[in-house]
């Protein structure tokens, strides 16, 4: 289902890209309380850990497993997640 930590660097960003921008960045960047990706903040999660948080949600995030996306769409989701954190 799922991509491995490790093989995120090989996952294909390109769903992730459209609806990370449309549904989560407003809150992951303006919410105090959300965490921050590109500061490196819940990557240390697994996919499947976070894709559970997407499906049902956290705290003040609203549940997203009413959008019918498929496996694939949910790696590219996390992939593209993952893609955000800052490297220095």
């Amino acid at each position: 289902m799922a991509l491995s930590t490790s093989a995120a660097a090989d996952c294909d960003p390109l769903f992730g890209e459209g609806v990370y921008p449309a549904l989560c960045a407003t809150c992951h960047t303006h919410i105090p309380t959300a965490p921050k990706f590109e500061a490196g903040e819940r990557l240390e999660k697994t996919d499947p850990e976070l894709i559970e948080t997407i499906l049902n949600g956290k705290e003040m995030m609203p549940p997203w497993g009413n959008m019918g996306w498929t496996d694939e769409e949910l790696a590219s989701l996390v992939c593209y997640i993952r893609s955000l954190e800052v490297k220095e």
